[in-house]
Order: structure tokens, then sequence, then C-alpha cells
């Protein structure tokens, strides 16, 4: 299958983690597709420059002769693959002053710019996000590299994804996570709260978060409750133009409990296939011993109460309701596991 574009590729990719393996074996990198060489297969194109990268300053000059006559930029963004794991601790988890100013450049030809993410940590980079008209996050993926994100942006996979981690808007929010236990103060807009100053309320992206390329909406959330467990089910419709995958994640926050409880907790998930216009009833089951805690005798137990339910996209979003588990449930006075 060819395409008639003109792509425009940024950043020395191969140098990143287009060939994106962690052995040193020099035959498996020699095997490994780049994100060039991926991109040349579809018959587009193809001119590719290195204009920046994790150790490598900006060179303007490439920039403008990389993106003459271009349809669309690529640019290839991100951290080598050893800055991640072991003995790889950074202050700030960000990309390079170099690769910033790169896309800031870039993003300034009124050219449609797709930046791809190549790193092993959740970044902080909101002016990346807000300069570029598509991200990817590709982290740090094998042989078939090139590939596999040609398929994406040229349409002929849809992509699925979800993201497993937050994505802060600045290294100083770190520890930042979805389930963090509530404070005497919740975030708002009130001043005296438990926030920063300086950055949004929300995170960047939350746990959960991924777009493709069409839509859902939820609607129809019931609750069924039986002597050991709940079923909560939804439909899920697809509103976009394409053919995809859906992640439905559901949610329950413990709202009383005798020691303090995250705000959410993901105790379900059901991935469906959803054709354009489908809708799909999903139906996810959670066990009444699967919302327990450890006391602080180290025992496990659950506890009566009142829980709310969160069933959507990801963790920031979704339909809420709720139920109550009485001491009339066979599993009291307590469920030790």
């Amino acid at each position: 299958m060819s395409f008639p574009f003109d792509l425009a590729v940024t950043n020395p990719a191969s140098l990143i983690v287009a060939r994106s393996v962690f052995e040193t074996d020099q035959s498996t990198l020699e095997a490994s597709i780049t994100v060039q060489e991926g991109l040349k297969q579809t018959g587009a194109d193809v001119c590719y420059l290195p204009c920046s990268g994790p150790v490598m300053a900006f060179n303007r000059s490439q920039l403008n002769k990389v993106v003459k006559g271009a349809d669309v930029i690529v640019a290839a963004v991100g951290e080598l693959a050893d800055f991640s794991g072991e003995a790889s601790s950074l202050s700030e988890i960000t990309v390079s002053n170099s690769q910033r100013e790169m896309v800031e450049a870039a993003s300034m030809y009124n050219i449609p710019l797709i930046t791809i993410l190549f790193n092993g940590r959740p970044l902080a980079i909101p002016s990346i996000i807000k300069r570029s008209d598509a991200v990817i996050e590709a982290w740090h993926l094998g042989t078939e590299t090139g590939n596999a994100l040609s398929d994406i942006l040229f349409g002929i996979y849809n992509p699925s994804g979800r993201l497993t981690t937050t994505f802060p808007n600045k290294s100083g929010e770190c520890p930042l996570y979805y389930n963090h236990t509530n404070t005497g103060r919740p975030i708002s807009d009130s001043r005296f709260s438990s926030k920063y100053l300086d950055v949004p309320l929300t995170p960047l992206f939350p746990f959960g978060f991924g777009l493709s390329y069409t839509s859902y909406t939820y609607d129809n959330l019931q609750v069924f409750q039986f002597d050991s467990y709940i079923e909560v089910s939804v439909d899920v419709k697809n509103t976009g133009t394409f053919a995809g995958e859906e992640t439905v994640q559901l949610y329950i926050h413990d709202l009383v409990s005798s020691r303090c409880r995250p705000v959410l907790e993901l105790k379900g998930y059901q991935k469906i296939w959803l054709e354009p216009a489908d809708v799909k009833k999903v139906t996810i089951r959670v066990d009444y011993q699967d919302l327990g805690f450890y006391d602080n005798e180290m025992q496990y137990i659950v506890e009566p109460g009142t829980f709310r339910i969160q069933i959507g996209h990801d963790s920031s979003m979704g339909l809420t309701g709720e139920f109550k588990i009485s001491t009339d449930n066979q599993i009291f006075p307590s469920y030790t596991k």
C-alpha cells in the first residue's frame, strides 16, 4: 500500500529507541526496524535528517531542510534506553532542552506535527503536548518498532493502548498517582487545599488514558447486588467512523472505613471490539472480598458501608453510582483472607 504524502522525519530516531532493544547484541540491533525504515516501507516519500536528540543540540538549519515541501512532520522525541532502569534516576523527568526547542520550532511551519515519545517513565512535557497536533506514546518498543508505528500513523491499525501510570505537568508534582488517599483538604479551587499553585489541578494525563481514531459514549449504568458480589453493567457505543477496541474501566471508592482508603481503586476492566455505531452491554463482576483491606492487626477484612462506583474510559471520568454492603451479607462480621 502506498500513500501520496511527503513526510519529514526529525530527530535521530535510531539514537533514541527506534532500535529500542536493551541488548548489546549487534545482530539484534541490525535486525531492528527504525521509524524511518518503517515509514519508507509504506511507499511514502520520506525525508529524514537528525535535528536534535537526548544528547544532541538542536540544528535549526537541518530542520529547515527536512520540512521543505513536507505534508506532515514526524518528530521522534524522548530518552535513550539506558536513561531508564537501575541507577537511572533523574531529578527532572522531561526531555532535553534541545528537543523542546526542536518541537517548538517545528510547530511554527503550519504543517501537521506528530510527536512520537520514546521513554521508559512518565514524562512532564506540557509544552510538547501543547505544540503537537498528535502524540504517540511508543515507550521502548522492540525490533518491529518502525513497522508498528507506521501502521498507526497511516491508520492501518487503530491504537487502543492505555496509560498504566499518571503523567505529571511538572516533575515537582511527583509522586503522582490516581489511587492516592484523601486529605483533610481535598484538591479544589480554594487556595487552602492540597494542590500546587503553578500547575493545573489535574495531571497532564491520568491513569488509564488513551485515545484512538474513534470515540465512545457510555450510558445506562446498572448495579446488580448479590449475597457475595456485585455486577456493574453499562452500554458502550462507538460514536466514530472507525472500528476499534475500547477498554472499559471500573473504579470503586470506599466512602467510610476504619482506615483511610484510596479515592479510587481499579477493580475490573474489559476490552471490547466495536464497529462504527455498534452498542455493547459490558458487565463487570466484583466480589465483596476484593473490597477489603488490612487492618491495624494486619488482618484482611471487609467492612460494611457505602461504596461509590465509577465506570468509564479512564480514571478521570465515567458514570457514577453507589451500592451498600451490610452486615446481612454472608461474609460478615469480617472476611479473613
